[in-house]
């Protein structure tokens, strides 16, 4: 990477904050300014109740439920109850193998449980596809598209105040996924900036962390009433928070870590780890017993 495209990627990491602070991020159509809200949980819960409705609709067009397209799916071999099995045997073993990363105390233990986790996560990925394929037609994946459909008109604003939305309720029920087409292109390019990853990088950034450093009640860092938030709001709050805590304990971390907060953050738990693990300074008093150490720790 470049130097101008660090900078450039730093920026744009200054710009979603800004965005988050406001609560909402600008876009253009043609000669026209909108305004993508940030929702709050009970704008999704409004959008919630949207899939619930659009479920409604679909059982009443005899669309078929997902449960009845297994079971079809298992009499004709396309979908198997070993198939479920194993899903679901992934989907367990990945939240073993997180508590397990969580309690390493070496990078080789981490390495190698990344390594586990991976092969879960491409099976899984597998299964899902499968799984998805299987569903296309179905009453839910009906209710999905309407709830997307919804929630993307819920966004959508003409003023920075967020009074006045772009489609009253008489319109929202008549458009459909082709006429908002532009708008999704647009939701799809803004919103992959407020990644978790990307909230991570801005929650141990100095522009962050020393402002909230400063509030003694995380919940007000934005000047707004808990239930006023936005989901991206919410999440960099609970990132901060963890953050605030590593990098405390950070002042001998290495320095190319504070670019890389799912290093960082490693790092931290294996220091934490190690300090609460009473056989690990005895160890490394020694090489060879150090080593012992370590080898009886990963059996």
């Amino acid at each position: 990477m470049t130097i101008l495209e660090d900078q450039q990627k730093k920026l744009n990491l200054k710009q979603a904050y800004r965005e988050i602070c406001m609560g909402y991020s600008p876009f253009e159509i043609g000669n026209n300014r909108y305004y993508f809200k940030h929702l709050t949980v009970f704008d999704k819960i409004r959008c919630d109740e949207f899939y619930e409705e659009a479920l409604e609709v679909a059982i009443r067009q005899n669309k078929r439920r997902e449960k009845d397209i297994f079971e079809e799916a298992q009499k004709n071999g396309q979908w198997s109850k070993e198939n479920q099995k194993s899903l679901d045997f992934h989907k367990k073993n990945l939240q073993k193998m997180s508590v397990e990363r969580g309690k390493c105390i070496d990078e080789d233990q981490v390495e190698q449980i990344d390594e586990i986790i991976a092969e879960y996560n491409e099976a899984l990925i597998e299964l899902s596809n499968k799984r998805e394929t299987l569903t296309a037609n179905s009453a839910e994946n009906y209710a999905l598209g309407e709830y997307i459909i919804n929630f993307l008109m819920e966004s959508v604003y003409i003023d920075k105040d967020l009074k006045v939305q772009k489609w009253n309720d008489e319109e929202k029920a008549y458009q459909k996924a082709s006429t908002l087409d532009l708008y999704f292109k647009h939701h799809n390019q803004i919103f992959s900036r407020f990644s978790n990853e990307n909230l991570k990088k801005i929650a141990i950034s100095d522009y962050f962390q020393e402002g909230f450093s400063l509030v003694s009640d995380m919940s007000q860092f934005f000047n707004k009433k808990v239930f006023e938030l936005s989901d991206y709001q919410v999440r960099l709050l609970r990132f901060g928070n963890t953050f605030k805590d590593v990098l405390t304990e950070a002042y001998d971390a290495p320095d190319e870590y504070f670019e890389d907060p799912n290093k960082l953050e490693q790092w931290y738990i294996l220091k934490k780890n190690r300090a609460s693990n009473p056989n690990y300074k005895n160890a490394k008093d020694g090489e060879d017993s150090f080593r012992t150490f370590l080898a009886a720790e990963k059996v």
